[in-house]
């Protein structure tokens, strides 16, 4: 029998490879892996709702269930710390979008970050993963500072859409098309922030 491939082999394979490196570097560290996953595992990223729908869900940007889970976990401490001190209470969509930033090193100026995504994959897949990079941004007389957090690792799937060859380090550019047939091999849903956080929808919805 001949082995199950990956549906995205042809982005680690020359000529897209260095393609797919390049821009893999862009956001992930030094300590860059690579890996492969099966069918059924999930994936999770914050979107932007000023992009369409498909750009969100066949971005290369993704992070596992388990940090998916560890960051949500983190935020909901961090709440119960404030209401116990007395602090003024947030809403936790408000507080999941703020630690997401910082945890995935986001910058403010690659979009509102108030959409939530899950992808499942259909089949198995090759992916990059690592910590985020060190990003500031000065614009607009706002200073913003993230660098990825140690604990946690991010994952660059490519082979949803096709990459920027000219400018990899464009990351949040919308320059991206979807590869055809893409929802062959993944599921996606989305979720605004608010009714995903703020309403108690699980991390594992129907």
């Amino acid at each position: 029998m001949r082995p199950v491939q990956c549906f995205n082999q042809a982005f680690f394979d020359p000529p897209r490879r260095a393609v797919a490196e390049a821009w893999a570097d862009t956001g992930l560290g030094l300590h860059r892996i690579e890996e492969k996953h099966h069918a059924g595992n999930v994936f999770w990223r914050m979107g932007h709702s000023t992009l369409p729908w498909t750009m969100n869900a066949t971005s290369p940007w993704w992070v596992s269930q388990g940090t998916f889970d560890y960051i949500c976990d983190v935020g909901e401490r961090i709440a119960a710390h404030r209401a116990d001190e007395g602090e003024p209470v947030i809403r936790p969509s408000r507080a999941m979008r703020r630690l997401m930033r910082m945890k995935l090193a986001v910058l403010p100026t690659w979009g509102q970050s108030d959409m939530v995504f899950r992808l499942v994959l259909r089949g198995r897949a090759r992916v990059f993963q690592g910590r985020g990079r060190f990003v500031e941004d000065n614009r607009d007389n706002v200073h913003f500072r993230a660098l990825g957090a140690f604990e946690v690792e991010q994952v660059f799937l490519p082979g949803l859409s096709w990459l920027n060859t000219t400018d990899p380090g464009l990351v949040a550019k919308p320059s991206r098309a979807p590869v055809p047939g893409w929802q062959d091999h993944v599921e996606v849903r989305g979720w605004s922030a608010s009714s995903f956080f703020d309403r108690g929808i699980s991390g594992t919805p129907a």
